[in-house]
Protein backbone atom coordinates (compact mmCIF):
# COMPACT_ATOMS: atom_id res chain seq x y z
CA UNK A 1 0.00 0.00 0.00
CA UNK A 2 2.78 2.49 0.67
CA UNK A 3 4.21 1.88 -2.13
CA UNK A 4 1.06 2.64 -4.41
CA UNK A 5 0.49 5.45 -2.61
CA UNK A 6 3.88 6.61 -3.19
CA UNK A 7 3.42 5.87 -7.12
CA UNK A 8 -0.13 7.55 -6.97
CA UNK A 9 1.23 10.57 -5.63
CA UNK A 10 4.53 11.17 -7.83
CA UNK A 11 2.12 10.35 -10.84
CA UNK A 12 -0.39 12.78 -9.33
CA UNK A 13 1.55 16.16 -10.48
CA UNK A 14 2.53 15.10 -13.77
CA UNK A 15 -0.76 14.48 -14.37
CA UNK A 16 -2.49 17.73 -13.23
CA UNK A 17 -0.02 19.74 -14.64
CA UNK A 18 0.61 18.68 -17.70
CA UNK A 19 -2.61 20.89 -19.95
CA UNK A 20 -0.76 23.80 -18.53
CA UNK A 21 1.53 24.60 -21.71
CA UNK A 22 -1.56 23.95 -24.24
CA UNK A 23 -4.01 26.45 -21.86
CA UNK A 24 -1.14 28.98 -22.08
CA UNK A 25 -0.97 28.52 -26.45
CA UNK A 26 -4.91 28.55 -26.43
CA UNK A 27 -4.69 31.81 -24.39
CA UNK A 28 -2.54 33.68 -26.48
CA UNK A 29 -3.42 32.46 -29.78
CA UNK A 30 -6.97 34.33 -28.61
CA UNK A 31 -5.46 37.26 -27.00
CA UNK A 32 -3.87 38.12 -30.61
CA UNK A 33 -6.86 37.43 -32.42
CA UNK A 34 -8.54 40.38 -30.02
CA UNK A 35 -5.79 42.51 -30.45
CA UNK A 36 -6.25 42.25 -34.07
CA UNK A 37 -10.49 42.89 -33.99
CA UNK A 38 -9.68 45.34 -31.73
CA UNK A 39 -7.12 47.25 -33.87
CA UNK A 40 -9.56 46.71 -36.91
CA UNK A 41 -12.54 48.49 -35.14
CA UNK A 42 -10.22 51.16 -33.85
CA UNK A 43 -9.40 51.63 -37.66
CA UNK A 44 -13.06 51.23 -38.76
CA UNK A 45 -14.21 54.10 -36.27
CA UNK A 46 -11.31 56.25 -37.01
CA UNK A 47 -12.20 56.00 -40.97
CA UNK A 48 -15.87 56.62 -40.33
CA UNK A 49 -14.83 59.57 -37.69
CA UNK A 50 -12.84 60.97 -40.64
CA UNK A 51 -15.60 60.71 -43.20
CA UNK A 52 -18.01 62.94 -40.61
CA UNK A 53 -15.43 65.38 -39.98
CA UNK A 54 -13.80 65.73 -43.66
CA UNK A 55 -15.38 67.30 -46.28
CA UNK A 56 -15.07 68.81 -49.90
CA UNK A 57 -15.54 72.29 -51.38
CA UNK A 58 -15.78 71.90 -54.98
CA UNK A 59 -14.14 75.18 -56.84
CA UNK A 60 -16.59 78.30 -57.72
CA UNK A 61 -18.42 77.40 -54.34
CA UNK A 62 -17.99 78.55 -50.78
CA UNK A 63 -19.20 76.43 -47.92
CA UNK A 64 -21.32 77.55 -44.64
CA UNK A 65 -20.83 75.90 -41.49
CA UNK A 66 -24.01 75.13 -39.84
CA UNK A 67 -23.76 73.05 -36.36
CA UNK A 68 -27.08 72.78 -35.39
CA UNK A 69 -28.23 75.87 -35.95
CA UNK A 70 -25.33 78.01 -35.28
CA UNK A 71 -23.89 79.26 -38.10
CA UNK A 72 -19.97 80.41 -38.36
CA UNK A 73 -19.25 83.80 -40.05
CA UNK A 74 -16.21 82.65 -42.00
CA UNK A 75 -17.12 81.03 -44.72
CA UNK A 76 -15.18 77.66 -45.98
CA UNK A 77 -13.07 77.89 -49.54
CA UNK A 78 -12.79 75.55 -51.99
CA UNK A 79 -10.57 72.49 -51.29
CA UNK A 80 -10.35 69.70 -48.48
CA UNK A 81 -11.37 70.85 -45.25
CA UNK A 82 -11.99 69.50 -41.92
CA UNK A 83 -14.65 70.34 -39.72
CA UNK A 84 -16.64 69.19 -36.58
CA UNK A 85 -18.64 66.28 -36.92
CA UNK A 86 -21.94 65.96 -37.13
CA UNK A 87 -21.76 69.58 -38.84
CA UNK A 88 -23.55 70.30 -41.60
CA UNK A 89 -22.00 72.07 -44.34
CA UNK A 90 -23.81 73.90 -46.97
CA UNK A 91 -22.35 75.18 -50.25
CA UNK A 92 -23.29 77.85 -51.82
CA UNK A 93 -22.38 78.67 -55.65
CA UNK A 94 -19.83 81.89 -56.58
CA UNK A 95 -20.06 80.68 -60.34
CA UNK A 96 -22.13 82.92 -62.38
CA UNK A 97 -25.49 82.10 -62.89
CA UNK A 98 -28.06 82.03 -66.00
CA UNK A 99 -31.84 83.38 -65.26
CA UNK A 100 -33.94 83.04 -67.98
CA UNK A 101 -38.17 84.28 -67.57
CA UNK A 102 -40.51 84.65 -70.76
CA UNK A 103 -43.04 87.03 -70.46
CA UNK A 104 -45.92 89.07 -71.77
CA UNK A 105 -45.67 92.68 -70.63
CA UNK A 106 -47.88 95.55 -70.89
CA UNK A 107 -46.45 98.82 -73.19
CA UNK A 108 -47.46 102.41 -72.21
CA UNK A 109 -50.52 102.18 -74.30
CA UNK A 110 -51.49 99.04 -72.35
CA UNK A 111 -50.98 96.76 -75.51
CA UNK A 112 -49.16 92.96 -74.56
CA UNK A 113 -45.90 92.06 -76.42
CA UNK A 114 -44.19 88.96 -75.69
CA UNK A 115 -40.67 89.10 -74.42
CA UNK A 116 -37.81 86.77 -73.71
CA UNK A 117 -35.06 88.17 -70.81
CA UNK A 118 -32.11 86.68 -69.22
CA UNK A 119 -30.25 87.94 -66.52
CA UNK A 120 -26.21 86.71 -65.29
CA UNK A 121 -25.45 87.40 -62.04
CA UNK A 122 -23.46 85.63 -59.48
CA UNK A 123 -22.75 86.16 -55.41
CA UNK A 124 -19.91 87.49 -53.90
CA UNK A 125 -17.95 85.04 -51.91
CA UNK A 126 -18.03 87.17 -48.58
CA UNK A 127 -21.43 87.60 -48.37
CA UNK A 128 -22.78 83.73 -48.57
CA UNK A 129 -23.04 83.46 -44.96
CA UNK A 130 -25.47 86.59 -44.82
CA UNK A 131 -27.43 85.69 -47.51
CA UNK A 132 -27.51 81.78 -45.73
CA UNK A 133 -28.77 83.49 -42.33
CA UNK A 134 -31.20 86.12 -44.04
CA UNK A 135 -32.78 84.19 -47.28
CA UNK A 136 -31.25 80.66 -47.47
CA UNK A 137 -29.68 78.69 -50.26
CA UNK A 138 -32.60 78.65 -52.68
CA UNK A 139 -31.81 82.73 -53.11
CA UNK A 140 -32.50 82.85 -57.01
CA UNK A 141 -36.08 81.82 -56.41
CA UNK A 142 -37.10 83.85 -53.40
CA UNK A 143 -35.31 87.05 -54.19
CA UNK A 144 -33.62 87.15 -57.81
CA UNK A 145 -36.81 85.90 -60.40
CA UNK A 146 -39.18 88.09 -58.53
CA UNK A 147 -37.35 91.09 -58.44
CA UNK A 148 -36.06 90.41 -62.25
CA UNK A 149 -39.55 89.87 -63.43
CA UNK A 150 -40.86 93.09 -61.35
CA UNK A 151 -38.30 94.94 -63.14
CA UNK A 152 -38.89 93.59 -66.94
CA UNK A 153 -42.25 95.38 -66.78
CA UNK A 154 -41.41 98.21 -64.85
CA UNK A 155 -38.97 98.86 -67.63
CA UNK A 156 -41.47 97.33 -70.67
CA UNK A 157 -44.37 99.64 -69.42
CA UNK A 158 -41.80 102.94 -70.25
CA UNK A 159 -42.16 102.35 -73.95
CA UNK A 160 -44.25 102.50 -76.40
CA UNK A 161 -44.58 99.58 -78.95
CA UNK A 162 -43.55 101.10 -81.80
CA UNK A 163 -40.37 101.71 -80.49
CA UNK A 164 -39.53 98.78 -79.01
CA UNK A 165 -39.09 97.84 -82.72
CA UNK A 166 -35.83 99.71 -83.10
CA UNK A 167 -32.46 98.64 -81.91
CA UNK A 168 -31.51 101.93 -80.03
CA UNK A 169 -34.57 101.01 -77.87
CA UNK A 170 -33.51 97.66 -76.89
CA UNK A 171 -30.15 98.44 -76.23
CA UNK A 172 -31.35 101.30 -73.97
CA UNK A 173 -34.12 98.55 -72.25
CA UNK A 174 -31.26 96.35 -71.73
CA UNK A 175 -29.38 99.03 -69.87
CA UNK A 176 -32.07 99.91 -67.80
CA UNK A 177 -33.14 96.30 -66.91
CA UNK A 178 -29.18 96.09 -65.60
CA UNK A 179 -29.34 99.13 -64.02
CA UNK A 180 -32.87 98.66 -61.72
CA UNK A 181 -31.84 94.82 -61.19
CA UNK A 182 -28.95 95.91 -59.75
CA UNK A 183 -30.27 98.73 -57.27
CA UNK A 184 -32.86 96.01 -56.02
CA UNK A 185 -30.43 92.97 -55.35
CA UNK A 186 -27.30 94.66 -54.57
CA UNK A 187 -27.71 95.01 -51.00
CA UNK A 188 -27.75 91.23 -50.61
CA UNK A 189 -24.20 91.02 -52.44
CA UNK A 190 -25.56 89.87 -55.82
CA UNK A 191 -23.42 91.00 -58.77
CA UNK A 192 -25.60 91.45 -62.42
CA UNK A 193 -23.63 91.21 -64.51
CA UNK A 194 -25.41 91.76 -67.55
CA UNK A 195 -29.21 91.11 -68.89
CA UNK A 196 -29.25 90.67 -72.46
CA UNK A 197 -32.71 90.56 -74.16
CA UNK A 198 -32.96 87.38 -75.75
CA UNK A 199 -36.62 87.85 -78.08
CA UNK A 200 -38.96 90.54 -78.43
CA UNK A 201 -42.12 89.24 -80.29
CA UNK A 202 -45.02 92.31 -81.14
CA UNK A 203 -48.71 91.57 -81.83
CA UNK A 204 -49.01 90.96 -85.00
CA UNK A 205 -51.55 93.67 -86.25
CA UNK A 206 -48.98 96.08 -84.91
CA UNK A 207 -45.92 94.32 -86.61
CA UNK A 208 -47.69 94.59 -90.09
CA UNK A 209 -48.57 98.85 -89.28
CA UNK A 210 -45.01 99.37 -88.23
CA UNK A 211 -43.88 97.61 -91.02
CA UNK A 212 -46.19 99.56 -93.14
CA UNK A 213 -45.14 102.95 -91.57
CA UNK A 214 -41.47 102.08 -92.09
CA UNK A 215 -41.82 101.29 -95.60
CA UNK A 216 -43.91 104.66 -95.88
CA UNK A 217 -40.85 106.66 -94.51
CA UNK A 218 -38.78 105.20 -97.05
CA UNK A 219 -40.15 105.80 -99.63
CA UNK A 220 -40.85 109.37 -98.27
CA UNK A 221 -37.02 109.74 -97.67
CA UNK A 222 -36.04 108.06 -101.17
CA UNK A 223 -38.53 110.78 -102.66
CA UNK A 224 -37.21 113.76 -100.64
CA UNK A 225 -33.46 112.46 -101.80
CA UNK A 226 -34.70 112.66 -105.57
CA UNK A 227 -36.16 116.29 -105.45
CA UNK A 228 -33.14 117.29 -103.81
CA UNK A 229 -31.25 115.55 -106.94
CA UNK A 230 -33.71 117.37 -109.29
CA UNK A 231 -32.96 120.85 -107.72
CA UNK A 232 -28.92 120.51 -107.81
CA UNK A 233 -29.32 119.45 -111.47
CA UNK A 234 -31.70 122.81 -111.89
CA UNK A 235 -29.06 124.76 -110.34
CA UNK A 236 -25.97 123.24 -112.20
CA UNK A 237 -28.05 124.21 -115.51
CA UNK A 238 -28.69 127.37 -114.43
CA UNK A 239 -25.14 128.09 -113.95
CA UNK A 240 -24.19 126.67 -116.96
CA UNK A 241 -26.91 129.04 -118.83
CA UNK A 242 -25.54 132.02 -116.91
CA UNK A 243 -22.06 130.82 -117.96
CA UNK A 244 -22.96 130.95 -121.63
CA UNK A 245 -24.62 133.90 -121.28
CA UNK A 246 -21.96 135.81 -120.01
CA UNK A 247 -19.72 134.12 -122.89
CA UNK A 248 -21.63 135.48 -125.79
CA UNK A 249 -21.89 139.19 -124.09
CA UNK A 250 -18.51 139.16 -124.29
CA UNK A 251 -18.12 138.73 -127.88
CA UNK A 252 -17.14 142.48 -130.05
CA UNK A 253 -20.09 144.36 -131.81
CA UNK A 254 -17.96 144.46 -134.90
CA UNK A 255 -17.82 140.41 -135.09
CA UNK A 256 -21.81 140.55 -134.78
CA UNK A 257 -22.32 141.89 -137.94
CA UNK A 258 -21.19 139.74 -140.19
CA UNK A 259 -24.10 137.61 -140.66
CA UNK A 260 -22.33 134.96 -143.50
CA UNK A 261 -19.26 134.93 -145.61
CA UNK A 262 -18.92 133.10 -148.98
CA UNK A 263 -15.03 132.58 -149.23
CA UNK A 264 -13.82 131.60 -152.86
CA UNK A 265 -10.88 129.65 -154.16
CA UNK A 266 -8.66 132.05 -155.44
CA UNK A 267 -7.62 129.48 -158.22
CA UNK A 268 -10.98 127.71 -158.85
CA UNK A 269 -14.15 129.80 -158.91
CA UNK A 270 -16.13 126.52 -159.46
CA UNK A 271 -19.16 126.16 -156.92
CA UNK A 272 -17.97 122.84 -156.09
CA UNK A 273 -14.64 124.52 -155.08
CA UNK A 274 -16.15 127.33 -152.95
CA UNK A 275 -15.95 126.80 -148.87
CA UNK A 276 -19.00 128.46 -146.54
CA UNK A 277 -18.68 129.39 -143.21
CA UNK A 278 -21.70 130.35 -141.38
CA UNK A 279 -21.67 133.02 -138.83
CA UNK A 280 -24.56 134.00 -136.00
CA UNK A 281 -26.01 137.07 -136.75
CA UNK A 282 -27.01 139.89 -134.31
CA UNK A 283 -30.59 138.02 -133.51
CA UNK A 284 -29.49 134.80 -132.56
CA UNK A 285 -26.99 136.51 -130.51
Amino acid sequence: PCTHMFERIKTKPKTHYSHIPNYIHKRSAMGHKEIVSVLSSLFVFFCVFALFCVTTIPAGHVGVVDFFGTVSDTPLESGLRFVFPLTRVVKMSTKTQIIEKAEDVPTTEGMQVHLEAAALIHLKPEEAVRMYKSVGADYLDKVVIPQFRSVIRSVTAGHEAKDLYTSTTRQGMTTAIQTELQKEIQSRGLVVEETPLKKLLLPPSLRQAIEDKLRAEQASQKMQWILAKERQEATRKSIEAGGVRRARSAITPGRRERASLTVNNAVDLSPSSRRYFTVPTDSEW
